[in-house]
């Protein structure tokens, strides 16, 4: 008697959507690849979108597709038919007057309110000088006249 091919087949796929390997039940899905048997039924029910950090789907056998959920590849081509923004665009083609970089700065960040400091008054009291009274002077001595 020839095996009883399988009624489904549980899927298993990167985050990127590239097959990884196929499983006959979910036990075995689930022991492979350490995501637990509730959250791959999740995933195939549709309730989360990954189980073990892998796309899941349960399908006919037959050949192997991308899932739903997964990412699309990045594409280096679409970056360059991208169409460049409106003032690149004029700026490039010189009808844009570029604005000074000071003036740049100030419509950036609103300017700051000067704020004069307190005025603290210090008073400095002189030190007391001390009297000193003058010396008398001698008074000259009347000369001897002889």
């Amino acid at each position: 008697m020839a095996a009883k091919k399988p009624a489904f087949v549980i899927r298993q796929y990167t985050k990127s959507g590239h097959l990884i390997k196929e499983y006959t039940d979910i036990e075995s899905a689930s022991a492979n690849s350490g995501a637990t048997v509730a959250s791959i039924e999740k995933v195939i029910s549709g309730a989360q979108k990954t189980a073990g950090n892998f796309l899941w789907e349960m399908v006919e056998p037959g050949p192997a597709r991308k899932p739903a959920a997964a990412k699309p590849e990045p594409k280096a081509e679409k970056a360059e038919e991208k169409p460049a923004p409106k003032k690149a665009k004029a700026k490039a083609e010189g009808t844009v007057k570029e604005e000074p970089a000071k003036a740049k700065k100030a419509a950036k960040k609103p300017a700051a309110k000067k704020v004069p400091a307190p005025v603290v008054e210090t008073v400095v009291e002189p030190e007391p000088v001390p009297e000193v009274s003058p010396e008398p002077t001698p008074e000259p001595e009347p000369a001897d006249i002889e």
